[in-house]
């Protein structure tokens, strides 16, 4: 059987655990929320990214125009946008989804660079100079190293921990 003091420990120690949980969830959860932002920022990888799937659109257009089957590359191209308009998926899945458009882009750059007209071929290799250019952007971006230097100082017990129970997703590397 319980007894009043007991109880009362009990009850103290809840609610200490839960001020260090909702503390965590706030405050932590701010900075690491802070830090995936930078995935987002006007000149950052989302904007690249938003580059490559505007100039992939304008290679399906390209394609499609000289009937040549682009579904997989407007698949992946979809796939992207969906995942960079609703910010809530994890960097993880929008590095996939990148890939993915990237494996797409190489298959559909061998199917098109014979196959078209001088003018489109130019627009193509134009769109694909764009891309590499994104592609380059991303590869400088100072948002992995932020990610590290972040990670390098919090992600260690108790923190780590911590945030698990407060339900606080640490940021993440993209790639």
């Amino acid at each position: 059987m319980w007894s009043k003091h007991q109880s009362l420990r009990l009850l103290a120690l809840v609610l200490i655990l839960g001020s260090t949980l909702l503390n965590v969830h706030c405050k932590f959860g701010a900075l690491c929320q802070d830090v995936t932002d930078g995935l987002y920022a006007e000149d950052g990888i989302a904007a690249q990214l938003e580059t490559i799937r505007v100039e992939t659109a304008a290679i399906i257009a390209v394609a499609e125009r000289n009937g040549i089957d682009a579904g997989s590359l407007s698949e992946a191209a979809d796939e992207l946008q969906s995942v960079l308009s609703q910010r809530q998926f994890g960097t993880g899945y929008l590095f996939r989804c990148y890939d993915k458009l990237r494996v797409e882009l190489i298959s559909a750059e061998q199917n098109l660079l014979g196959a078209l007209s001088e003018t489109d071929l130019q627009t193509v290799t134009d769109c694909l100079e764009r891309i590499q250019a994104a592609q380059r952007l991303i590869s400088s971006s100072s948002y992995n190293d932020v990610v590290r230097g972040f990670l390098a100082r919090y992600d260690r017990f108790p923190t780590r921990l911590l945030a698990k129970l407060a339900g606080v997703r640490m940021p993440a590397v993209f790639g």
